[in-house]
């Protein structure tokens, strides 16, 4: 596993940056980018026939994009 998430690690920081003027530090959308990549990964071992540039970058932002939702809930006092 180690090895598949170095191998994309461009593909997650690139997509990391996109997300940098979010408000949440850097280091911690990294870190739910590589929760997304870690399901991704996953995914494809299950689905050899989708494309992992596609659909594992899907994944990589959608994971990105609830962290940083529910970080903003957090910071308002949501119920968590």
């Amino acid at each position: 596993m180690d090895k598949e998430i170095k191998k994309h690690e461009k593909l997650l920081t690139s997509i990391a940056n996109d997300y940098k003027t979010s408000g949440v530090p850097k280091e911690q959308i990294i870190l739910a980018a590589q929760k997304g990549l870690v399901s991704a990964i996953e995914l494809s071992k299950e689905n050899s026939k989708w494309s992992f540039a596609k659909h594992g970058s899907w994944h990589i932002r959608q994971t990105v994009l609830k962290f940083i939702a529910d970080s903003g809930k957090n910071e308002v006092g949501g119920n968590k």
